[in-house]
């Protein structure tokens, strides 16, 4: 068997996500179909199952992408939760990176969209968020009754952002920003 160089490899899985993204934007999951993703990116039903084993796994392997390249962003941007100074200034940056990522998260939390990537979500941003939750809830808050505040905040914010980028009218950003600190932040202080 030829091994096809990196750069062909790439430039085919690309054009398969993006045939697929193309789909998904105007379709539910369930109908989309192999035939119509390899159809749109020009390759045929082999070239699709030598990348993924079904339409379900290219989305998952989008959803993965996506987050690690957010991951990537925010670990770029955010400095320190834990500092009431920083706080209204990550936020701003989480806030301006779901903007620019607005196309996909309207999509992938959207009608649409996998519940597994909520939850996917959610885990990805705890590590950002946790020092800010632990902050409003206290850091001798511990076992059973810290988890279900911990949810509650991670399922608010995510809940907040998720109708933000779904919105037709979005409030503007530094609004939202606004609304997150006085609600899920209310010891922070207001500019």
């Amino acid at each position: 068997m030829v091994m096809k160089q990196p750069e062909v490899t790439a430039k085919t899985r690309n054009r398969l996500r993006r045939a697929f993204w193309m789909l998904y934007e105007r379709q539910p999951i369930e109908k989309i179909t192999v035939r119509q993703i390899t159809d749109l990116a020009g390759y045929n039903r082999a070239t699709f199952y030598m990348y993924y084993t079904s339409v379900l796994d290219l989305r998952e392997h989008v959803e993965d992408d996506f987050i690690a390249r957010r991951i990537t962003a925010m670990r770029d941007v955010i400095v320190d939760f834990s500092d009431p100074d920083s706080i209204r200034i990550n936020l701003a940056a989480f806030l301006d990176q779901s903007a620019k990522d607005k196309p996909f998260l309207k999509v992938l939390l959207g009608p649409h969209g996998d519940p597994a990537f909520v939850e996917k979500m959610k885990e990805a941003v705890k590590p950002f968020m946790m020092p800010l939750i632990e902050r409003n809830i206290g850091k001798d808050a511990a076992g059973r009754n810290a988890e279900y505040v911990r949810e509650f905040y991670f399922s608010g914010v995510l809940a907040v952002v998720r109708r933000w980028l779904t919105d037709p009218d979005p409030m503007p950003t530094e609004d939202l920003l606004e609304l997150i600190v006085g609600v899920f932040m209310p010891d922070v202080s207001v500019e």
